[in-house]
């Protein structure tokens, strides 16, 4: 159990690691009034963030290949 509170204690610390990088940024933009921009650009990061931590690798099959044919007629000729 407690193994399981550390590690979402250092989740949370990298998140606040990242928003510590951007905060600098983020605050020149709303002092400038481009607070809505901001919000966007931020929810953007996320999305990103949480699009590649979620995405999953699927090869593709590619039946046109000359050695697939090849070994197909081989086999028929058997």
């Amino acid at each position: 159990m407690l193994e399981k509170v550390l590690q979402e204690r250092r989740i949370l610390k990298d998140k606040i690691d990242f928003i510590n990088t951007i905060k600098p940024y983020v605050n020149k933009f709303i002092t400038k009034g481009m607070s809505a921009e901001t919000k966007q650009t931020i929810e953007n990061i996320n999305r990103l963030k949480n699009n590649q931590e979620t995405r999953v690798y699927t090869p593709r099959v590619i039946k046109n290949l000359k050695c697939v044919r090849k070994n197909k007629g081989e086999e028929n000729a058997r």
